[in-house]
């Protein structure tokens, strides 16, 4: 949302103020509703005491309701003019209750000024709502024991209405003056508990851009803790990130140093030879030595590209023997240049792997590079390939030196070259194969040639249908 202020003491002052708010307003409307009910509740028992009171005062009075009675009349006339000398109203709200007295017929035969000539309700008993002169009127209807009269006794609503409205007035007149309090102890408390954020913020914030020591684990919010946590791995990460930089950068300036500086040797010994046939040996060689500063360029850029994460992808379903077919094209001319014969057998029907094909296009081309750079003029490479175990195998034979067994183990190692090797090498290309056969899952083996001299190289990868 981005009308929110950014500020999270804010967000949380908003939310929580506006959830204050509604609970607020949705007590402040139950509490109506609840006082409302009681107020009723009293009211109509005041109305049924008071029908009770008044029945057994018009019961002590012995009143003969029959029909045509002298006495009765003579009663009534009495009690009439005995309520009207004590109708001086002591408080506004008397003229707004009063009472009915019906007789047999249901004639009106005794009523205070408050209540009309005529029956307000037909009920013969319990309570009735009634409009008189457009204001509501609440109404309790008790019999006589006999049966013979009905007493009626009714209060205006408009009484009720206004208690109800006093007490709305005021409850909400007192959470009106309560709020403000109540937000600014909210805004005290949530300033309060941002403290520890705020610390870490000024401690993450005072730091120099070297400065990638683990954070301390706040030992009074445990809220906290995932977030130091999350930047301590961050920092360890990015650490990491800057150690295999300035590592590559080290590495890259070292390897580097002795090709250049074997171009720039072959570049003056050019510029000096005065024999054409010496001078053409001259450039070849610094033709070599620009090929391996070149390609030790591209092992130390690809070696970096898979510590950042950049080579390989999330394991697809590769064509394995078309990547081989691919990787062998490319070498091909290089090992007629080298006086080596490459050869290439794959069977029909070979599964997918899992992988992705550049990462296995990489991993196949710098074994052959490596076994290139071992093989001598008249010698030869032979790669192939069968299904075998739930596996697929690839085999790369060739004729060079081969590997002792003890050093078969560190030659995965960066810039490492066995002494066994008879061509310069960077020593970085069996590690890129390490690299990428650990990312997917590659399994790598060396192994003495069958076929007597040499190095058989066997990579066992794993059929998609199986990943």
């Amino acid at each position: 949302m981005k009308w929110l202020p950014g500020s999270i003491s804010w967000r949380l002052m908003l939310g929580l103020g506006l959830t204050i708010v509604g609970v607020n307003a949705a007590l402040l409307s139950s509490t109506y509703r609840l006082a409302q009910h009681e107020i009723d509740e009293v009211f109509d028992t005041r109305l049924v005491q008071s029908a009770r009171l008044l029945r057994g005062m018009l019961d002590d009075a012995s009143l003969d309701l029959s029909a045509g009675s002298a006495n009765a009349a003579r009663q009534l006339r009495a009690l009439e003019a005995s309520l009207a000398s004590r109708e001086t109203y002591g408080h506004e709200y008397e003229s707004k209750i009063g009472f009915q007295l019906l007789g047999p017929e249901g004639q009106v035969l005794l009523h205070t000024s408050s209540m009309p000539a005529e029956p307000l309700t037909g009920t013969v008993s319990g309570f009735a709502h009634v409009i008189r002169e457009g204001s509501p009127w609440r109404l309790f209807v008790l019999p006589g024991t006999a049966g013979e009269d009905r007493l009626i006794v009714g209060e205006s609503l408009e009484i009720r209405g206004e208690l109800e409205e006093y007490i709305a007035r005021k409850t909400v007149q007192k959470n009106l003056y309560a709020l403000p309090v109540l937000l600014l102890l909210l805004w005290l408390g949530v300033r309060f508990g941002l403290r520890p954020l705020k610390r870490l913020s000024r401690e993450i914030k005072g730091r120099d851009h070297g400065n990638l020591a683990l954070l301390p684990q706040p030992a009074s919010s445990s809220e906290l803790a995932p977030i130091v946590a999350a930047l301590n791995d961050l920092f360890g990460r990015l650490k990491n990130a800057r150690d295999r930089e300035r590592r590559f950068l080290d590495e890259a300036a070292h390897e580097l140093r002795t090709p250049l500086a074997a171009i720039g040797v072959h570049a003056e010994s050019a510029l000096g030879a005065r024999d054409a046939q010496d001078r053409q040996a001259i450039l070849r060689a610094l033709l070599a030595a620009s090929r391996r500063g070149s390609r030790l360029a591209t092992q130390l850029l690809t070696l970096a590209r898979l510590d950042a994460g950049e080579v390989g992808g999330t394991g697809e379903s590769v064509d394995l023997p078309s990547v081989l077919r691919e990787e062998a094209a490319l070498v091909a001319p290089l090992a007629r240049e080298a006086g080596c014969t490459l050869s290439l057998e794959l069977p029909e029907n070979l599964p997918p792997v899992r992988g992705e094909a550049g990462a296995m296009g990489l991993l196949v081309r710098n074994l052959l590079d490596n076994a290139l750079q071992a093989c001598d003029r008249g010698g030869w490479i032979r790669m192939s390939a069968s299904e075998d175990n739930d596996q697929v195998v690839v085999l790369i034979d060739d004729t060079g030196p081969g590997i002792p067994e003890p050093d078969r183990a560190r030659v995965f190692e960066r810039f490492t070259r066995g002494h066994h090797q008879q061509h310069e090498g960077s020593g970085l290309g069996l590690a890129i194969v390490a690299r990428v056969a650990e990312t997917y899952g590659v399994r790598i083996d060396l192994q003495n040639n069958p076929a007597g001299r040499g190095l058989r190289v066997v990579m066992g990868f794993r059929p998609a249908r199986s990943a």
